[in-house]
């Protein structure tokens, strides 16, 4: 197998990889970082996933056509309920739940 078509596979399973993940967008209901869960409720049903240690966390705003973001100051732990959340999920599971590898706060409790 040449180079090119060595860089070629390897290109086509990262991307396969990023095709299982799924986007999940709720409302915070609790978050424990000890255990680096977080519970946000979809449609009035409470769903829980597991946030990997490397997952990142930010906020951001729109200004004019540029999206600009920042970290969560604190990480999962800067996460307060009632916060609106947009989850990127992939199939991959933690101690049985979903794991979450981004956590992009949308709006924060009044």
């Amino acid at each position: 197998m040449d180079r090119r078509s060595l860089l070629a596979a390897a290109g086509l399973l990262l991307a396969a990889g990023t095709l299982w993940a799924d986007v999940v967008q709720g409302e915070v209901k609790s978050v424990d970082a000890e255990k680096s869960t977080i519970t946000v409720t979809v449609s009035e049903k409470d769903l829980t996933f597991f946030v990997a240690k490397d997952a990142r966390i930010y906020s951001g705003v729109t200004k004019g056509k540029r999206f600009q973001s920042k970290d969560v100051p604190g990480g999962l732990r800067g996460i307060k309920p009632g916060a609106t959340v947009v989850l990127t999920v992939t199939e991959t599971r933690t101690n049985g739940l979903e794991t979450v590898t981004q956590v992009q706060v949308k709006s924060t409790p009044k």
